[in-house]
Order: C-alpha cells, then structure tokens, then sequence
C-alpha cells in the first residue's frame, strides 16, 4: 500500500539556497516567501554595495576632473586617493550582509526540511495504529 505521506522524506529544493548565494542576498527568501526578510536583506546588501561603489568611483572621477583641468588649463590640484579604509569597510559589511542572508536561508531550509520529518513520522505512526 503507498503512503499517502511519501513527500515527507522527501527534502524541500535547496533552490532558495543557491539563489541567496549565486543571484543575490535575499532572494532566497522570496522563493521561502519569506517577503520582509528577503526584502530586508536586499535593501541593506543594495545599500551597502552603493556605499562601496561610491567609495571606489568618487575619487577616480575627481581625479579625472583633475587631469581633465590639468589638460586645459596647465594648472591643477593634488589627487584624491582611494580610502581602503572605506573600501574595505563597505565590502566587509556587505560580505557579512550576504553570509548573514545565506545562514538565514539556509536555517529557513533547516527547519522546514525539520517539519517535514516531524509531520512524516507522526503521521507514519498514525497509520501503523489504524492498520493495527
């Protein structure tokens, strides 16, 4: 006779762990339809990956107007340098962004494929006393 429980052995699709990780924070949480978490992790990975990229371009492009002033006039002031200081502490916070939303996604998968056990095995023994 088959079990009409046979789904529950069966683990959820690791499809929101490999999204979290390879697209983007957050999305895995919006395939778990978990929708305020996921956007939470999007909107703080999106900000603090603009963070970084401001931090990398504002000097290039001020240097550039630099040299481009320099060009036309013979005249121009000192180069702004890239801060690694604020380099390295937007892609720190960014990287622990992302490791936060995949722990969280990956937690998410944890106790779903948790649930799925509990209920498969309960109702397992269910049907063992009724056919007893």
């Amino acid at each position: 006779m088959r079990d009409d429980n046979s789904n529950a052995s069966v683990p959820p699709s690791r499809l929101a762990i490999y999204l979290s990780a390879l697209v983007y924070p957050g999305s895995g949480q919006f395939v778990q339809k978990r929708w305020l978490v996921g956007l939470f992790y999007a909107i703080i990975f999106s900000i603090c990956a603009g963070f970084l990229i401001v931090a990398i371009f504002e000097p290039m492009f001020a240097n550039l107007r630099i040299v481009m002033d320099f060009a036309d006039t013979g005249k121009g002031d000192d180069f702004h340098p890239i801060s690694f200081v604020k380099v390295f502490s937007w892609l720190g916070i960014s990287f622990l962004v992302y490791l936060a939303g995949l722990l969280d996604t990956y937690a998410a998968y944890c106790r779903s494929y948790n649930r799925r056990l509990d209920t498969g095995s309960g109702d397992n023994k269910t049907m063992e006393n009724k056919q007893d």
